[in-house]
């Protein structure tokens, strides 16, 4: 496996899998898991207005009140699932390039980097390679990590130096076509968020 499909892997999982659970440990500190619920049935009424206007999918709206009358949880939410609850639950401090597009670097605070690690994972999703040049990847890795260490704490911080560190060569050709079909969720989730601004 070549460096830049080595590279796009490791941002892939660094983005979905370390930078969503980081992206989860602020999310529960804004909507505690104690008050989750009565936050998401105060909001029920919103809720129900981006899903009648098509800006929220039933998937997602299933997500939040489990049609099965089970319990939902943060435990379930991907980050454009954080990122409209952040605008639309709470009143939130926006990025200047708002919640969809890459923030400056210069803004730390949460609200911005929840929107980093979802801009990353929706450019991600538009990878029609699977291949990230080296230069990208530098930049890249170093904006999501910082982000991932100010939403989630130094316990990220092993995380992200054992997947720098660790040779991609043991994926498989399965696992690469698990990770297209993951892109095209996510191609197909992009496509909603953006509906969502």
């Amino acid at each position: 496996m070549n460096e830049e499909k080595q590279n796009f892997l490791r941002l892939f999982c660094l983005v979905n899998d370390i930078g969503t659970n980081a992206a989860r440990v602020k999310f529960d500190v804004i909507f505690p898991p104690n008050s989750l619920i009565t936050t998401l049935n105060n909001g029920k009424s919103h809720i129900n207005m981006l899903y009648f206007n098509k800006k929220l999918a039933q998937s997602q709206r299933d997500i939040l009140y489990p049609p099965s009358g089970g319990i939902t949880s943060s435990k379930l939410y991907y980050i454009t699932l954080m990122v409209c609850l952040l605008r639309h639950l709470y009143n939130y401090r926006k990025p200047i390039n708002g919640l969809d597009q890459l923030p400056p670097h210069t803004e730390t605070f949460p609200e911005a980097d929840f929107a980093r690690i979802k801009f990353y994972r929706n450019k991600l999703a538009h990878v029609s390679s699977n291949e990230i040049d080296n230069t990208y990847y530098t930049t890249s890795w170093k904006d999501i990590t910082e982000a991932i260490y100010r939403l989630g704490g130094q316990a990220f911080m092993s995380l992200c130096e054992d997947l720098a560190g660790s040779e991609m060569t043991k994926i498989t050709e399965g696992d690469v076509k698990r990770l297209r079909e993951e892109n095209q969720s996510l191609e197909r989730e992009y496509k909603i968020s953006i509906a969502m601004t």
